[in-house]
């Protein structure tokens, strides 16, 4: 069975938006699910923020664009009442990034990847950078 990768919003800004230094390992997750290695999971929500961030440098077309293909290779995680609720209930300070982990915790994600790892500290689910996923798999 492949690993459950989740991809937390800056996770996907980095790989579409380029970001250095972080793209490069980003994209490195996408290479491994493109190799059928991984199931990349992100939340609607990742694509609509990523949007809005990555139209201000890119257009809102080429952003859409990137979206798009990135989208064939990530599964959608659920962000519904449920794990809204639940973020409402949360200790965690960021809401966005609870409905996240709910929604990560949906899907039964093997990891949460993300470059904030201050607002997971709660986290069941084991948490790290792209860099350091790719080091220990």
């Amino acid at each position: 069975m492949k690993p459950k990768v989740f991809l937390d919003t800056n996770i996907v800004i980095d790989i579409i938006g380029a970001r250095q230094p972080y793209c490069i390992s980003a994209a490195n997750l996408l290479d491994l699910a493109c190799k059928n290695k991984i199931e990349l999971y992100a939340t609607a929500l990742t694509f609509a923020n990523a949007l809005y961030v990555l139209r201000k440098d890119l257009g809102t077309q080429e952003a859409t664009l990137y979206l798009k293909r990135l989208y064939e290779f990530v599964h959608i995680a659920p962000a519904t009442q449920s794990e809204v609720e639940q973020a409402f209930s949360s200790k965690n300070p960021d809401f966005e990034d609870a409905i996240q982990y709910y929604a990560a915790q949906a899907v039964k994600a093997d990891v949460i990847i993300t470059r904030d790892k201050k607002h997971f500290q709660l986290s069941t689910i084991p948490v790290m950078n792209a860099e350091q996923y790719l080091k220990q798999n």
